[in-house]
């Protein structure tokens, strides 16, 4: 028995998965559900388009860069912790009745 969804670590995994399958004659939500994990660009213009828990990409990259300054400039300071919130963007990959969502 094939599973009924996948939960894919990222989404340029979720793409992959979504290519085997449909080269292997699964129907893309209708058999096997896909799900991907940062909202990378590509997701919202794939057919089917990916449904993700977007990731603020930009603002954990800057979040990272700044902590590894201030620790090479202060190495005995205490390592800091960031939390981010990330958003469910629904895709057709996982309901065929999904808007398609551009933002370029």
């Amino acid at each position: 028995e094939p599973p009924q969804a996948i939960i894919a670590a990222n989404d340029h995994l979720a793409l992959g998965c979504i290519k085997y399958l449909t080269q292997h004659n699964y129907r893309v939500p209708e058999a096997i559900a896909v799900t991907g994990h940062d909202g990378v660009q590509m997701a919202y213009i794939f057919d089917p388009s990916i449904t993700t828990q977007a990731m603020p990409i930009q603002e954990m990259c800057k979040s990272a860069v700044d902590m590894l300054i201030n620790k090479i400039e202060k190495s005995a300071s205490k390592n800091r912790q960031a939390i981010f919130t990330t958003t469910l963007v629904e895709g057709k990959s996982t309901n065929p009745n999904a808007p398609n969502i551009i933002d370029l």
